[in-house]
C-alpha cells in the first residue's frame, strides 16, 4: 500500500503542480545519498535532496527521465536511471571512478515522486515539497555508460530475490553455512583481531603484525576503522608472511598506522581451515561423502 498524505492528494487533485523525482541511494556500507531530479534542492519529510548544484551528479536528464517497467507474476521489475556525474565525488573518488571501483554494486535505490505547488519560488531554498509518493525500490544491477559521460544504472526491484534457484539447500561437499551466520553459530566478535596497517601497505596488499599463522585470515575480511578508508571492507584472498592479499583492491593506499579489524576466514570443509579451526564440527552442514558424477558403461 502506497501511503500518500492528504496534503499531497489535495495538491494532485488541483491538476496544477510541479512534479520532481527524488532518489535515495544507500550503499552497502550504509552511507545514504539523496538526490533530486529537478533544478533545485528539494526538502521533503525533513530531508534535503540535492540537485547537484555546480558539481553534480545530475539525475533525471531532460528527455531521459527514470523509466520503470512493471510486469505481472514474479518477473523482475526494473528501473533505468541515467546520471551525468559532473565533478561529483563519492567517498573522495570521482563519481565515475567510484562506479568503476564497485562502490555502487548492490546499493539500494528508492525512487519517489514529489509534488510542489506552482507558487513555489526560489526565495525558499531548498524548495519545500508538499509531500512525496513512493514509486520504486530495488538494488543496482548492471551499470553501463549510455554514451559520452552519462552513466546508466539498471535497478532491479526486490522481487529479484524470488528468482533465486531452488532448492534453497543443495547436496554439496562444502558446508552450507557462512561463517558467523545463525546456522553456523560462531560469534565472530570473539575471533576478531584489531591491529594497524604496517609500512609498505598498498591498496591491494595490507602488511600486518599479528601472531596468527599463515592462512589464518584467508577468505576472511579486513575493515578499516580509521584513515581515508574508514568504514570500507574487502575480502582477503591470501595471508602469508604478514601480508594480506585482497580479492579486490581498495580505492587508494592506506597510511601506515591506520586501524583495521580482521576476521578469520573459513574454507567450509572439515580440514584445518574449516570447522575444526573454530571447534565447530557439530554445526558442519556439508556432505563430503557425496560420490562424484560418473558415467555408466
Amino acid at each position: 500500500m502506497n501511503a500518500i498524505s492528504p496534503e499531497l492528494q489535495a495538491l494532485w487533485a488541483t491538476r496544477s503542480y510541479i512534479a520532481v523525482d527524488l532518489y535515495i541511494v544507500t550503499l552497502i556500507d550504509g552511507t545514504v545519498y539523496r538526490w533530486s531530479g529537478g533544478d533545485a534542492d528539494i526538502l521533503d519529510d525533513g530531508q534535503v535532496y540535492s540537485c547537484g548544484g555546480r558539481t553534480g551528479p545530475f539525475w533525471g536528464l531532460v528527455g531521459d527521465q527514470a523509466q520503470c517497467t512493471w510486469t505481472l507474476g514474479t518477473d523482475t521489475q526494473t528501473l533505468a536511471l541515467s546520471v551525468l556525474p559532473g565533478a561529483a565525488t563519492i567517498k573522495g573518488l570521482s563519481f565515475a571512478r567510484a562506479v568503476a571501483w564497485g562502490l555502487f554494486d548492490g546499493a539500494t535505490v528508492e525512487y519517489r515522486r514529489a509534488g510542489l505547488p506552482l507558487t513555489t519560488t526560489a526565495r525558499f531554498w531548498p524548495l519545500p515539497a508538499t509531500g512525496s509518493a513512493w514509486k520504486f525500490t530495488g538494488t543496482i544491477g548492471d551499470i553501463s555508460p549510455a554514451g559520452g559521460s552519462v552513466i546508466t544504472f539498471s535497478v532491479n526491484n526486490l522481487g529479484e530475490k524470488l528468482q533465486q534457484p531452488w532448492p534453497r539447500e543443495c547436496w554439496q561437499t562444502g558446508c552450507l553455512n557462512m561463517v558467523g551466520n545463525g546456522s553456523c553459530g560462531i560469534d565472530m566478535a570473539e575471533w576478531q583481531v584489531t591491529t594497524a596497517a604496517g609500512a609498505g601497505s598498498t591498496s591491494a596488499a595490507i602488511t600486518v603484525a599479528t601472531t596468527e599463522a599463515d592462512g589464518w585470515f584467508t577468505q576472511g575480511d579486513v575493515t578499516f576503522t580509521s584513515g581515508v578508508l574508514a568504514g570500507m571492507s574487502r575480502t582477503i584472498r591470501g595471508h602469508a608472511g604478514g601480508v594480506l592479499t585482497l580479492m579486490i583492491p581498495f580505492p587508494e593506499d592506506p597510511a601506515q598506522g591506520d586501524a583495521i579489524t580482521l576476521n578469520p576466514g573459513c574454507d567450509c570443509t572439515m580440514d584445518a581451515g574449516g570447522c575444526p579451526k573454530y571447534a565447530n564440527i557439530a554445526k558442519f552442514r556439508g556432505h563430503p561423502f557425496v560420490p562424484p558424477p560418473s558415467t555408466a558403461d
